[in-house]
């Protein structure tokens, strides 16, 4: 349909060609919601048509809807150059040579977000999601830069690894961006409003963040600084909170399943806490009840393996349950 190419004569003021330059960055948008956090490459890439997309703003036809549109081109912009740089090995640690451009990619995002933050006002429709929508693509897309920090650390409670001064620091603000999307749906009703209605990725990212979270209280608990048991409340709170909004909405919806999910892996977790703070067994029991922590311990990888998993198949009956799933997500492997 040659889309990408109505872009001149949209500058132009030529109306067809502006919904033409609408519907391509529309194309873009949602093509980067289904490729990026899976570790997938987009088909849609930066062309000259997204690289003029800010000036679009100043056609004649252009309105509100369309800035809240191109800020999300603007922001997968930046995110198609984070997966060129990084590729898509997860298993590979991050090269001191690349945490320059992590620092960069990382300020272009505070840039995105105090550009776009004040840009929105109340909307008749949707009241002001627009403006707090802001907040949650900066911390979705944070997060999902941010954690690249993890990539090659052992995935062991146990492990003594530690993580440099400069990629710990990149690793703290994943987990701060992770506990902002949480503490953002818990204490926003208004958000909360519109779960139901927002795009899939908007529930992949909330799932990521909540299992991200999880994965540093257990799994990554050695590696970088947290507070477990502030993130097992926090978690729990946001599966409550879940349980209300999808109390509401279609059974196949799929925050209903991330919302049964979420509170059966918590649960998993806080089980395998209490069994490790139990009495030491005597010695001569000692190797096989190790053997039963270190099984028990590890929740998030037993069954629920978030690096394969697709959350585009066809039908909600493939997806009994959450312990099935298998998510693709730019994540190191469990």
């Amino acid at each position: 349909m040659q889309l990408h190419r109505s872009v001149y004569k949209a500058l132009a003021g030529e109306k067809e060609s502006y919904f033409q330059t609408r519907l391509y960055y529309l194309v873009y948008t949602c093509n980067h919601h289904f490729s990026i956090p899976y570790g997938r490459p987009s088909m849609a890439r930066t062309d000259e048509s997204i690289l003029a997309a800010q000036r679009v703003l100043k056609c004649k036809h252009a309105g509100e809807d369309d800035a809240r549109l191109i800020s999300q081109v603007k922001l997968w912009s930046i995110a198609t150059y984070v997966l060129d740089d990084f590729g898509f090995d997860v298993d590979r640690p991050i090269s001191q040579d690349l945490i320059p451009n992590l620092r960069r990619f990382s300020i272009a995002l505070d840039t995105w977000r105090a550009d776009w933050s004040d840009s929105f006002s109340l909307n008749a429709h949707v009241g002001d999601y627009p403006r707090k929508g802001v907040g949650l693509h900066y911390h979705f897309a944070k997060l999902y830069l941010c954690s690249h920090a993890f990539r090659g650390a052992p995935v062991s409670s146990q492990s003594a690894y530690q993580l440099s001064p400069e990629l710990e620091e990149v690793a703290q603000a994943a987990v701060q961006s992770a506990k902002a999307i949480l503490r953002t749906i818990i204490m926003d009703e208004e958000i909360q409003s519109h779960l139901n209605g927002l795009p899939l990725y908007f529930d992949t990212m909330i799932a990521f963040a909540a299992v991200f979270l999880l994965k540093v209280a257990t799994k990554f608990a050695a590696t970088v600084r947290s507070d477990s048991s502030e993130i097992l409340l926090l978690v729990g709170d946001m599966a409550h909170v879940l349980k209300n909004c999808t109390a509401r909405m279609h059974r196949q919806h799929l925050l209903v399943y991330i919302a049964d999910g979420i509170a059966s892996l918590l649960q998993k977790c806080k089980d395998a806490s209490h069994l490790e703070h139990r009495q030491p067994p005597v010695a001569e029991n000692l190797n096989q009840q190790q053997n039963v922590i270190v099984d028990q311990t590890d929740p998030i990888s037993g069954g629920f393996d978030w690096t394969n998993y697709d959350f585009l198949l066809s039908s909600q009956d493939a997806m009994p349950g959450f312990d099935t799933w298998q998510m693709n997500f730019d994540f190191p492997a469990s």
